[in-house]
């Protein structure tokens, strides 16, 4: 029989033990924090909302916080959280590529967050991507990869990445209007460009562009569809 003294200390002992490990969540890394993996998430961001903080000459990690902030992004497919050399590694696998889409619709207009196979993963809210927005119309939305014009639009999109092609960075707007056609627009241009909804058109599309740089001027729309081109 265990006397309660004895008992007492038993029970101290044990609560110790169980206090350990959430004790052990704070650890100060005197290096730097990496992120790798990263595309479309933002590592400042996870390091605001993870409250982590200097101290001293290097950053006080709850690794609990970080989990739970880690976890709750919708485009986070996986991670991993280590330690090398006195830096906090954070190897994130993201769930890409990812498309932005603004579903235009009489009663109601929203944006969508879909994956290659055109699953919502966010819906009413935008989410920056190194994609632009597309534009469509909510039967052609729903549609998905059935929809010759969204399977040409987001395979030539991946492609532009793929070859790393200079107008990559600058696609702001793309709008689905019909006809295997494309209205596009460039960030910092007031030009919208017409294009043929195809990797020929966003070649053409990046030539133009180069050209309308050059000479820095931009007129209001161009056709880029037919050999005679159309400036408005």
């Amino acid at each position: 029989m265990i006397k309660r003294g004895t008992a007492g200390i038993f029970f101290a002992i044990a609560f110790i033990l169980c206090a350990v490990p959430a004790m052990a969540e704070k650890v100060v890394f005197p290096g730097k924090i990496e992120f790798r993996g990263v595309i479309n998430v933002s590592g400042r961001d996870i390091v605001r909302r993870a409250g982590i903080r200097r101290s001293g000459k290097g950053f006080a990690v709850d690794i609990s916080v970080l989990k739970q902030v880690l976890d709750s992004s919708d485009i986070i497919g996986s991670y991993t959280i280590d330690s090398e050399k006195g830096n906090l590694v954070i190897n994130v696998q993201e769930i890409y590529p990812l498309f932005m889409f603004f579903v235009v619709d009489k009663e109601l207009s929203v944006p969508a967050l879909v994956d290659d196979n055109m699953n919502v993963i966010v819906s009413g809210r935008f989410i920056e991507t190194d994609m632009p927005i597309i534009i469509v119309t909510r039967q052609e939305f729903n549609s998905g990869r059935r929809s010759a014009e969204i399977d040409s639009l987001l395979n030539s999109l991946k492609q532009v990445k793929a070859e790393g092609m200079a107008v990559c960075s600058e696609l702001q707007e793309i709008e689905i209007i019909g006809d295997k056609t494309l209205l596009v627009s460039l960030r910092n241009r007031r030009t919208r460009f017409i294009i043929w909804n195809s990797i020929a058109g966003f070649r053409r599309l990046e030539r133009t562009a180069a050209l309308f740089d050059q000479a820095g001027r931009y007129p209001d729309s161009v056709d880029l569809r037919d050999d005679s081109v159309l400036v408005k």
